[in-house]
């Protein structure tokens, strides 16, 4: 079996129909609608699997019937049975507990505090494995390459979620809970794969905030060693996955409702981050006057990754031009050479069961914009 060629891809997630957030809301007593995302990730986890999976199911099957019909080159389940889209790992284990601490997501019009990661209370536990179960129901219902996705390993664990008093009663160190967090990462991941995932998706790595000025402040002189394990984590986390396995890796600067955290270019370690072992790099290209242009991709290896340019917005449902769209992957392909380069949205359309202010019409016509022009600069 070989790996999937990729030139339109999505990111994973998407708008979950109002039928969908009804019912949820029902079956977990929660208002999806109206909660904030981390508000009840946890207690999603707690909630009934075998109920949310029979509420999701025939969505699920109406998500993958349209993915397959635009005709994307990796499916997935939407994530609608996630209430947050680090549930591949949050709702596979126990031990959590709120945070008191908030992290703020911004746009032109203002800004939001949401709850941080949580605490780790008590010793974690493998409780589920919520990516394979999303991989064997869409192994199930189509031929094509099936997506899964993940918290990439740098994201995992942050210095918050290390509580001292709470924390340390279980682990010694941040360092030994951040090594449990990859063990267990990991073998979710293997779950994945052999419920029938051929792509793996790592979402959200921690390089944008370490390429930060605000965050790197809080951080004082550990930042330098924090990127430092940051790039040991994302390579080791997928040393060893099998040869047919597609692996990606998703820069995101953060994503809640169409607001983000920060701007902070990639050009500064650009060398060192797409010679990470991934197959394709799904990178957030949408506002260059924010992310900075694509000089970047001068550290793309030749011969090596694909990158998928994020050039189509999640955050509005405008449209983007076709011809506007070529026309940067045309100045994208100055740099490095076209056939290493596909392209996608710039996040996922829901990093949170609420999701993004657009409709699913315009979520749909996005998709197939993505194909379209896919199809016309690749063939």
């Amino acid at each position: 079996m070989s790996k999937a060629q990729i030139r339109a891809d999505h990111v994973g997630s998407l708008l979950r129909p109002q039928r969908l957030i009804d019912a949820l809301s029902r079956e977990t007593g929660i208002d999806v609608s109206e909660s904030h995302a981390t508000d009840f990730s946890i207690d999603f986890a707690a909630a009934d699997q075998a109920a949310i999976a029979q509420v999701t199911g025939d969505f699920i099957r109406e998500a993958v019937a349209r993915q397959e019909a635009i005709g994307l080159d990796a499916v997935t389940d939407g994530e609608f049975r996630r209430a947050f889209f680090m549930g591949s790992f949050d709702q596979a284990v126990s031990g959590w507990a709120k945070s008191d601490d908030t992290i703020t997501f911004h746009n032109d019009e203002g800004a939001v505090e949401i709850e941080a990661r949580p605490v780790v209370a008590e010793r974690l536990e493998v409780i589920a494995t919520p990516g394979a179960d999303e991989a064997r129901l869409v192994a199930s219902l189509t031929d094509r390459p099936v997506k899964v996705t993940f918290p990439a390993a740098s994201s995992l664990a942050t210095p918050q979620m290390f509580k001292p008093g709470v924390t340390d009663r279980h682990y010694a160190s941040f360092e030994e809970m951040a090594m449990h967090l990859g063990q267990i990462l990991r073998g979710q991941i293997d779950a994945a794969i052999e419920a029938g995932a051929t792509y793996v998706q790592l979402d959200y790595p921690a390089y944008p905030l370490l390429l930060d000025d605000r965050f790197r402040a809080l951080l004082g002189p550990g930042a330098d060693a924090v990127l430092e394990a940051s790039f040991a984590a994302d390579a080791m986390i997928v040393q060893g996955v099998p040869d047919h396995v597609t692996t990606g890796l998703h820069l995101c600067r953060g994503n809640f409702r169409g607001m983000w955290m920060v701007d902070a270019k990639l050009d500064p370690i650009a060398d060192r981050f797409f010679s990470l072992p991934y197959d394709v790099f799904l990178v957030e290209w949408d506002d260059t006057s924010r992310m900075g242009d694509y000089a970047a991709l001068r550290g793309v290896p030749a011969g090596g990754p694909t990158v998928a340019m994020g050039l189509v917005s999640t955050k509005t449902g405008a449209l983007e031009d076709e011809g506007d769209l070529v026309r940067h992957i045309e100045e994208a392909a100055q740099l490095v050479d076209l056939d290493q380069l596909a392209l996608c949205p710039q996040c996922g359309f829901a990093s949170e069961i609420a999701g993004n202010a657009l409709t699913e019409d315009e979520q749909w016509a996005k998709l197939e914009l993505v194909r379209r022009v896919a199809d016309r600069v690749w063939g």
